[in-house]
This record gives structure tokens, sequence and C-alpha cells, in this order.
């Protein structure tokens, strides 16, 4: 049989010839330096190193913020990134100005303005009138005198505006003069205060409005009321001048009815429309 084989250490042969064997430690260590020394540089294993300075630039880096000093007299303004700042002396002449509170409208007020305008939209009031419809509605008395005032001077409500549209009316609808002079005594207000009847009729434009057929021919701007009441005579009866007692006794009161006068209807009740052609 053959024998065996032996196998030495390298401590083994070192002994043998009257060496001493190193520490483990240190060789271990030194092979493996060895190793990565000698080791074939591969270049798929590494990275590609990165070309571009992985440091900030300077420009780009934040800049540190310097901590406010106690004693600082910079006092600042406001909290967010467009910050204002105020020095000391500023602050001293602030501090001085006096400061006056907004004062908002009461809701009581609030309703009473927009109940005026709204009125006023509608059609024109006089000063009584708007009163009466805003007192109706629970206001303040002295509210409303104040707003009345104020309404005047800044020409939302006026007077002559609305005495104007009364005369308008009066025509369109067909109506005499004391059907007017009753209109204007239910607003309370006085023709005279105008200059009468007649200085109210040209301020209204009654001629532009009504073509000038109710006019008078020489053109003055005159109502001819005689004409106006055989137009609303014929208008519901028909152009046939009344005969019997009856039937001019109901057109008489129809005529007295639209407001005018007594002359003016008994004339009325003789003529057509055709009278005025001639």
């Amino acid at each position: 049989m053959t024998k065996p084989i032996e196998i030495k250490t390298l401590d083994d042969i070192l002994a043998d010839m009257g060496k001493s064997a190193p520490s483990t430690q240190h060789t271990l260590k030194k092979d493996h330096q060895n190793h990565q020394n000698n080791a074939p540089t591969d270049k798929l294993a590494t990275p590609p190193k990165n070309k571009q300075n992985k440091t900030t630039p300077q420009h780009d880096q934040p800049k540190p913020t310097k901590t406010a000093n106690k004693h600082s007299t910079i006092t600042p303004l406001f909290g967010d990134k467009h910050q204002q700042i105020l020095d000391d002396k500023t602050l001293r002449l602030l501090s001085k100005v006096e400061i006056q509170k907004l004062e908002l409208p009461d809701k009581a007020t609030s309703y009473m303005r927009w109940l005026a305008f709204y009125y006023l939209s509608r059609r024109e009031l006089s000063a009584w009138q708007l009163k009466s419809k805003l007192l109706a509605k629970e206001c303040d008395p002295v509210a409303v005198d104040e707003l009345l005032d104020e309404f005047a001077k800044k020409g939302y409500q006026s007077d002559e505006r609305c005495a104007s549209m009364l005369v308008r009316e009066t025509i369109r609808k067909g109506r005499g003069v004391r059907y007017l002079s009753e209109q204007l005594k239910k607003a309370r207000l006085e023709a005279g205060d105008f200059g009468g009847v007649d200085v109210l009729i040209q301020r209204a434009d009654v001629q532009s409005m009504a073509d000038g057929t109710i006019l008078e021919a020489d053109g003055d701007d005159e109502i001819n009321w005689l004409k106006l009441a055989v137009e609303a005579r014929c208008k519901k009866y028909g152009d046939d001048i009344p005969k019997t007692p009856k039937e001019k006794a109901r057109q008489l009161r129809f005529l007295q009815y639209r407001g005018f006068c007594m002359d003016v209807c008994f004339d009325a009740l003789k003529m057509n429309l055709g009278d005025f052609d001639e």
C-alpha cells in the first residue's frame, strides 16, 4: 500500500527552513493590496465620471441671512418676501398721524337710500311724494329730510322735472287743465313756482312729444285745449255731434271727468275734428 501524501502548511515549511512565519493579519492585508494594484481596470465596471461639476455655483448658492441685531433701528413692516422697512424717524412721524375710522352706513340708511333710488327709477316724484313713500316704510324722518336735501343738490330728484312729467302725461292721456292742476296739487307742487302752466308746457317740450297736433297754429307752444277736448270726445263717441239732451249730458260729463274747463266742454260738443282743418 502507498503512503498518504503529507501536505505541509506554510508555517511547517518555514519552520524547516529556520524562518519565523509572518502574522496572518499582515499577510492578508499585503495580499489584498497586491491584488488591487495588479487587478486589470474594467471600463464597464466603473461608472463614468460626471463632467458637470457637482458643486453648486457660487451665484446659485443661497446667501446666508444675517440675523437682525437686537438693538437695530430697522423695524420690519411686512412679513412677506416684498418686505419693506421703516426707520425710527418714519415711525415717529406716522405715529403723529390721526387715523379716522371709516364710517359705513348702517343697514337702515342703506335700505332707505335703496328705496329712494328704486322709486325714482320708476317715475319722477316730487320731494313730498318721495318723503311720503319713505316714511310709509318706517324710515327715520330726520334721515329722510337729509336724504332729500342731498338728492335735490345732486339732481337725483327735481320738482321741476316732476311737474314737466305731469304736463306730458296730461296731454298724452287727453286730459284738461283742471286734471293737470289736480295732479300738481297731489304732488304738492304749485304751477306758479315754475312760472305758470304755460311755462311748464314750454319746458315740457310738448311739440316734439305730441308732433304738434294739439298746438296752436302760430306755433307758440300753447296747448289748444279745445282741440284736445274734441279729440278725446271723438275718440270715445265718434265724429257725430250729439243732438239729444241725453247724449249731450253724457258727453259733457265725460269731458268734465277728463278735466276740461266748462266753456271748453260746451264748445267741444258743437265741433268735430274736421272743423279744425278749415
